[in-house]
């Protein structure tokens, strides 16, 4: 589902995958108590909400309608079972 590969030379984006993917890690180990797991899927929720604030505050450039729509066409395929 995710398309992430094609960005991972960029050290930055790097960085920040690995560490919201430790956030996804630590959330679903079996050995974290519910408390324990509420909290990471939280930070995870609100760090999910200030990217999207975010990327609405940018201004609107030629092609991004096409890496939207390849994502929206992604998750519905995932969802799907394709």
């Amino acid at each position: 589902m995710l398309h992430w590969e094609e960005y991972w030379h960029d050290s930055q984006f790097k960085k920040l995958a690995e560490e919201y993917r430790q956030l996804y890690i630590e959330g679903t180990r079996a050995e974290n108590d519910g408390f324990t797991t509420f909290g990471y899927k939280k930070q995870m929720y609100m760090l999910k909400c200030w990217m999207e604030d975010l990327y609405e505050m940018m201004p609107p450039l030629t092609g991004e309608e096409e890496f939207e729509k390849e994502r929206t066409y992604n998750v519905l395929k995932f969802k799907k079972g394709g």
